[in-house]
């Protein structure tokens, strides 16, 4: 409405050229959705109550999720309500991408509140018929599709409207038969929606992660809807795209708005009509953008692969390195890191490191990321621009190792790393392991990150209050947060970690992705137990130098990474035979969990 109304007036009234500019209008969504949940959230919260539209808690459910038995629900609908009135407000209704978006929170809002009114009335848990709740969103999703592959939003110059993109590579393209891509987008849509309704469990669980994910995709819609971003970038130009930025930042504020009366103790539920409704919109704009892989790449467990040896010589076997890469993907891993220091990078020669990056890249059937951590700076250049061209997904590179450095030489190691390699597509993460190098101070990620040049960090310090910064800092803009002690698995998470890399997940891998599963879902009971057994595992591998007895456990599993590189001593081999034993028995149980 201001944009149609307003914008117009800016040929005579330099004022009204404000509302021309998709960064400004899509600022004043956000504070629109953020007032309109702070004036409306009250009092739909007092009608409910005064309506008992209260929580129902199954009665098997965790006993720490009795207590919010009563809570109101159905407060989805201040989240839709702010979401729709400030994207009416500040875009422009005749954009297709808006409506769609509009639809799509509409559609899958009114699925939700089906099914959070027949909880209610029914008195149960139970709610719409699964089936039918399925067929809906099925609805749309084929809808969506058979819409976009005979009326595509964006010219077919620009991208094939049956196709999509894949992160990490530049003008690289999938194209879908026309029923194939139909099919694809129901998934998404399908998948996206139940996604964000399972995540819903924990107190500003959802709503939290959601407004990270809105942001995001403000960001992307922004970039893809800029002529002169898409080609610097080197990216795909969707004309009319940056307008969702506008619908996506309203989601946000919303979010946020409602993450002040969700957030602990809780004093209202968002329900299905929340939980559907954003995780359809996310899909949506996911599918509009072409970038519906990305939704896949919010987080999850990676292993920190071990490097096999040979039995003589004590050079990398490929071979056997390759079978771990495929049974970690086969484990359900997100990602496999290589040569960080799990991998013993410091063992192996810089030609054997290149090597095995460019073949675990072209067998593995997930990202790998790829150590890059050098004692020079020459050493890591030539690691990285190897790596590079392998098709790693990323580069980790840890400070110089072995002497120490203070805070500015770490930080002109890192400036110069970056200038050096050039532009490149690849994120490149700093990696804080003080443990074996210098570490990098909370005020130096900050500088770095600053610069534009560092996608983000992994942390394998094991100081939670240091990453307790930087999941504030994480707060405030946007970078990958990995957590790199095993120890912190679950809190990490928690507490905002795009994901974990563990060297625990190369020798049990089950085990870390339920955990992960259970922490997303929200399920504290599951989350104590499965924590509870990885703790026993870390207080065994703990006892020894990394990475002993994660190998000696990969080895148990089946798989060959041959001998220790520095013999232990007769008391470190008996505890070792003792570790051997107990996970034998041990780990079978997991496998039935």
């Amino acid at each position: 409405m201001f944009y149609h109304l307003l914008a117009p007036l800016g040929k005579s009234y330099i004022i009204f050229n404000l509302f021309n500019y998709i960064s400004f209008r899509a600022a004043g969504a956000t504070v629109t959705a953020l007032v309109l949940a702070f004036l409306v959230g009250p009092p739909v919260i007092r009608r409910l109550r005064a309506r008992k539209v209260g929580q129902v808690i199954r009665a098997e459910g965790p006993a720490s999720h009795q207590g919010k038995r009563g809570t109101p629900t159905m407060g989805g609908l201040i989240i839709l309500f702010c979401t729709i009135v400030p994207t009416l407000l500040w875009a422009p209704v005749t954009n297709r991408f808006v409506v769609v978006a509009m639809l799509s929170i509409l559609w899958m809002g009114c699925i939700g509140f089906l099914d959070d009114y027949l909880k209610i009335v029914q008195g149960k848990s139970r709610g719409l018929v699964a089936k039918w709740k399925l067929a809906g969103q099925v609805s749309f999703g084929i809808l969506l599709g058979l819409f976009l592959t005979f009326n595509p939003v964006v010219p077919s110059e620009s991208i094939p409207s049956t196709a999509t993109t894949l992160p990490f590579f530049k003008y690289l393209v999938i194209n879908f038969a026309p029923w194939l891509y139909v099919l694809f987008v129901t998934v998404v849509i399908t998948g996206s929606s139940n996604a964000v309704n399972l995540t819903d469990g924990l107190d500003g669980l959802a709503t939290g992660l959601a407004g990270i994910a809105a942001a995001a995709f403000a960001g992307f819609a922004y970039l893809f809807g800029r002529v002169d971003a898409t080609t610097y970038l080197n990216l795909f130009y969707l004309p009319g795209a940056g307008e969702l930025a506008i619908f996506c930042a309203a989601l946000m504020g919303a979010t946020i708005g409602f993450l002040w009366f969700n957030a602990h103790p809780a004093q209202v539920f968002m329900g299905d009509t929340g939980s559907l409704a954003i995780g359809g919109a996310l899909g949506t704009v996911a599918i509009l953008l072409k970038a519906e892989f990305l939704l896949l790449l919010i987080g999850g467990v990676f292993a920190a692969a071990v490097t096999p040896h040979r039995l003589e010589g004590h050079e990398a076997d490929i071979g056997d390195m390759l079978e771990l890469v495929d049974f970690l993907a086969r484990s359900g891993v997100q990602g496999t890191v290589v040569l960080g220091s799990t991998g013993e990078f410091v063992h192996i020669k810089s030609s054997e490191r290149a090597r095995i990056v460019q073949f675990a890249v072209k067998r593995s059937r997930v990202p790998i990321i790829a150590g890059v951590s050098h004692s020079t700076l020459d050493g890591a250049l030539e690691l990285a621009s190897e790596a590079i061209t392998s098709g790693a997904a990323a580069l980790l590179l840890m400070p110089p190792h072995f002497f120490r450095y203070d805070q500015s030489d770490v930080a002109e190691f890192y400036r110069r790393f970056a200038v050096e390699i050039g532009r490149t597509n690849l994120p490149i993460l700093l990696y804080n392991i003080p443990q074996f190098t210098s570490g990098i101070a909370f005020e130096t990620v900050r500088e770095l990150l600053d610069s534009g040049r560092f996608a983000g960090i992994k942390d394998s310090s094991g100081d939670w209050d240091y990453f307790q910064q930087l999941a504030g800092l994480r707060a405030q803009r946007e970078f990958t947060l990995f957590a790199g002690d095993d120890s912190l698995f679950t809190q990490a998470r928690q507490a905002g970690a795009d994901g974990v890399v563990s060297g625990s997940a190369c020798a049990i891998p089950e085990l870390l992705v339920k955990l992960d599963a259970a922490i997303t879902a929200g399920d504290l009971q599951r989350t104590k137990m499965l924590a509870g057994l990885l703790s026993e595992f870390i207080a065994w591998t703990d006892r020894f130098p990394t990475p002993v007895a994660v190998k000696v456990a990969t080895a148990a599993r089946g798989l060959k990474v041959g001998p220790l590189a520095v013999p232990l001593g007769p008391e470190k081999c008996q505890a070792l035979d003792e570790f051997q034993a107990w996970f034998k028995g041990w780990f079978p149980a997991i496998l039935k969990i």
